[in-house]
């Protein structure tokens, strides 16, 4: 099983959201499974981490990056439909790169149903991580 962690850890943002999903992902990696975290910013020292656990780390190219920017702490919002619709975009890109998956997890809040209906042709199952329950998502889990 191939499996792509779209999260995002910076040292303004996301930390708690990149922790348990490389707990998830060193999970997955005892069950034999190909992991890679697919992230706009990601912390040097958390991607170390990854990388040292055998997780594939891909980071947005930084136009991209630059584009959907956003480092405001308590930013809960979801990102325009645009922006999401160019996030999955870039995510498949470094997906389609790295060989392709199986599995997406997603762990952001600025990522929902726009996003998840984007990459649905490109994966076999969905999986979101919502700890405020409060967009919709197109998912199975």
């Amino acid at each position: 099983m191939r499996v792509l962690i779209r999260v995002d850890a910076s040292d303004r943002i996301g930390w708690g959201h990149a922790r348990r999903c490389l707990a998830l992902a060193c999970e997955l990696r005892r069950c034999e499974a190909s992991v890679a975290f697919v992230s706009r910013a990601m912390d040097d020292a958390l991607a170390v981490e990854g990388r040292r656990s055998g997780i594939d780390v891909l980071v947005f190219s930084q136009a991209v990056a630059e584009r959907l920017r956003n480092d405001d702490p308590d930013a809960e919002d979801l990102l325009s439909t645009e922006a999401q619709a160019a996030d999955a975009e870039e995510t498949l890109r470094l997906s389609d790169e790295w060989g392709g998956a199986d599995v997406a997890v997603v762990d952001n809040y600025g990522l929902g149903e726009i996003w998840e209906r984007a990459i649905r042709g490109s994966v076999q199952r969905i999986v979101v991580l919502d700890d405020l329950a409060k967009r919709r998502h197109h998912c199975d889990v």
